[in-house]
């Protein structure tokens, strides 16, 4: 991994930690309540080159109906038989929450809105992740559309970060609890889960 560059580094290393979530959330599902899975947006995802990225940053390569070679991002889907819920995985050490953006929606403002009107179902998972790395510590999941309706968000300017739509918010500052653990009012992961697939 020393020889990547500091792009296919932070691919790689957020898509593994992704991978440790999931593995654990999956393997509690499997006891629990078997029949519910979370899965990968894009079963398969290549390792892009800047240009490739660029060119394949498209609306179309989001869905999941893309090949594996033009297939972008690392979100994921809640299944339960036909019932699919998309969901986005973010991190407490992340420096903010944001979002990428196509580039269909970079010099289009109604583009933009519609592709945030594409996203009213999404569902945000945050995890805790300090230097050990990933932990089961979790919050949500929250409907996108609070952070969108709740927090101020703006374009970045900075160069290679033009295509990113950044929030006001802060995953650092969110409430993590193990993912298995039952508030005294009865809610759980589980609860929230199943009331999510209804």
């Amino acid at each position: 991994m020393d020889s990547l560059n500091k792009w296919q580094r932070d691919f790689l290393k957020g898509k593994q930690d992704r991978e440790v979530i999931v593995n654990i959330l999956n393997d509690f599902f499997q006891k629990n309540c078997p029949g519910i899975k979370i899965v990968r947006e894009h079963e398969h995802l290549k390792s892009m080159t800047v240009q490739e990225k660029v060119k394949n940053n498209t609306i179309e390569n989001r869905w999941n109906s893309s090949p594996f070679y033009n297939a972008m991002g690392l979100d994921y889907l809640i299944c339960k038989g036909n019932a699919k819920i998309p969901l986005m995985i973010r991190f407490s050490n992340d420096a903010g929450f944001y979002l990428k953006l196509p580039k269909e929606c970079l010099k289009d403002r109604e583009a933009m809105i519609r592709y945030l009107e594409f996203l009213e179902f999404d569902y945000v998972l945050f995890v805790r992740r300090d230097k050990s790395g990933v932990t089961a510590d979790i919050c949500g999941p929250t409907p996108f559309m609070n952070i969108l309706n709740n927090c101020n968000c703006s374009k970045m300017e900075a160069i290679g970060n033009t295509n990113r739509l950044q929030f006001s918010y802060k995953p650092k500052d969110t409430d993590y609890h193990p993912y298995d653990e039952v508030s005294m009012l009865g809610d759980s992961f589980l609860n929230r889960i199943l009331e999510l697939m209804k």
